[in-house]
């Protein structure tokens, strides 16, 4: 039978996926579920970390129904390249785990460079699509339109588009 008959709980992540610069930060929330009722504390831990990586739990141990907050930070001397890293959450008689990816990268991304409509363009319509230059290593994009050149009078923004068009 595939009926779970005893307490338990079960551990995810989200994101199960990041990535980070050398000397960054990233965050993944851990969620502890229960299975008929499970209560008892669960302690977490990170395994197989990259060379200068370090962990820190914002909730250790955790009861299940509740979350923790994992923050992932790299030194300057962070190896780069793409790690798997195991979480895995002990009880006294239990032992669940996850794996989350992280990437770690030398630097930040260059700016992408716009390309439609071109800087300084007048006489727009107010439907303007936007067009700008694909950036290596960058896995997603932010637009920001301000009515000011300080972009302080933010009029429309978008985050994690994919694509290289708005």
């Amino acid at each position: 039978s595939n009926c779970i008959q005893q307490e338990d709980f079960t551990l995810s992540s989200q994101p199960d996926q990041n990535s980070i610069c050398r000397h960054g930060n990233t965050e993944y929330v851990l969620q502890l579920e229960s299975i008929l009722d499970f209560s008892d504390p669960v302690t977490l831990n990170s395994l197989d970390l990259p060379a200068g990586v370090s962990s820190h739990f914002s909730n250790n141990p955790v009861t299940p129904t509740d979350t923790s907050k994992l923050t992932l930070s790299a030194t300057n001397q962070a190896a780069i390249g793409s790690y798997s890293i195991d979480i895995t959450g002990e009880s006294a008689d239990r032992f669940h785990s996850t794996t989350v990816k992280l990437g770690i990268f030398s630097e930040e991304p260059a700016t992408p460079e716009l390309l439609l409509p071109l800087d300084g363009a007048g006489d727009l319509s107010l439907q303007v699509k936007l067009s700008w230059s694909a950036v290596a290593r960058a896995a997603t994009y932010d637009v920001q339109i301000a009515s000011d050149p300080n972009f302080e009078q933010i009029v429309e923004e978008a985050s994690g588009l994919t694509q290289t068009m708005y």
